[in-house]
């Protein structure tokens, strides 16, 4: 018995060990804290976006897995012309499934969504050179951040 209590207190102090994801963010932090200075409310309505967004949105959902690249941010909004690169992620177990979600024309947009669009906001003007989508939802973004006008980023 007091082996079990000695794995399972290792096993703690591994976890106690790890890096929280505050102090994983601190790398970035003007990037990454939008909670703050978001112009986006928690219960952003799909409704009341702009329709760059709302076609963005939609475009993550049809893709569900796999990613969106190559597309620019202009003043904090997605800009879709040219039509980016879609990248699909499909399991072969998968693909005769014909499932197709029901959507709505106006809901309370998801957490990862909101954060998406206020980092837009955040950035201004940036490429984004790869955005993740996990099932149908913004998951990891690689982008590049446009200098401003003074040439400072």
């Amino acid at each position: 018995m007091p082996q079990r209590a000695c794995v399972e207190g290792s096993r703690h102090l591994r976890r106690a060990r790890r890096p929280s994801a505050q102090l994983r963010h601190q790398a970035h932090p003007k990037l990454l804290n939008t909670a703050s200075s978001s112009p986006l409310r928690a219960e952003e309505r799909f409704s009341r976006l702009s329709i760059t967004r709302r076609q963005l949105i939609e475009l993550m959902s049809d893709i569900r897995h796999g990613a969106v690249s190559g597309f620019d941010i202009r003043n904090g909004e997605p800009v879709l012309e040219p039509p980016p690169t879609i990248v699909y992620d499909l399991r072969i177990k998968d693909l005769d499934d014909d499932t197709v979600k029901a959507r709505s024309s106006d809901y309370a947009l998801k957490y990862s969504t909101t954060r998406l669009f206020a980092l837009f906001t955040r950035l201004g003007n940036a490429r984004i050179e790869r955005l993740e989508v996990s099932d149908g939802l913004p998951w990891r973004i690689s982008c590049v951040r446009c200098p401003r006008k003074g040439g400072s980023p």
